[in-house]
């Protein structure tokens, strides 16, 4: 979709929800994020769902490095259950009115993530709105 700068087309993406739990494709989902939120004009919102305190998966880390870099963002954390959080990841999408969900994934086959359950799988088969995946 071509944009003129400065416009905002019905139905554009104006905010972002990054999925973050601080593993490698999380980091690189948010890098993607980091790169396309200036450019949609998006703020962003960092969400991790724990159920433990927050350790090497802090959001209010990677808001402040969008932040740095122009972006309007915010961090959240979510109590839920770390090993399978894409309920409370749906649930704050909804509640947060996202446009775009920013996921990474580890790559799994189609069979392994049939077999073994996936986040991303869940969150592409489930969200009100588009997700964009990053391996």
């Amino acid at each position: 979709m071509l944009v003129a700068r400065g416009a905002r087309p019905v139905g554009s993406i104006g905010r972002i929800l990054l999925c973050y739990d601080g593993s490698d494709h999380a980091r690189r989902a948010a890098a993607l994020t980091t790169e396309l939120a200036p450019r949609l004009g998006a703020e962003v919102h960092v969400l991790t769902v724990t159920d433990t305190p927050v350790t090497g998966a802090d959001p209010a880390q990677v808001a402040a490095g969008l932040a740095a870099s122009g972006v309007a963002a915010g961090a959240h954390v979510r109590p839920g259950d770390r090993r399978h959080p894409g309920a409370a990841l749906l649930e704050a999408a909804d509640q947060l009115d996202a446009d775009l969900l920013v996921a990474g994934t580890r790559g799994r086959s189609a069979l392994a993530s049939l077999l073994l359950g996936s986040v991303t799988h869940r969150l592409l088969q489930l969200a009100g709105c588009p997700v964009l995946v990053t391996r």
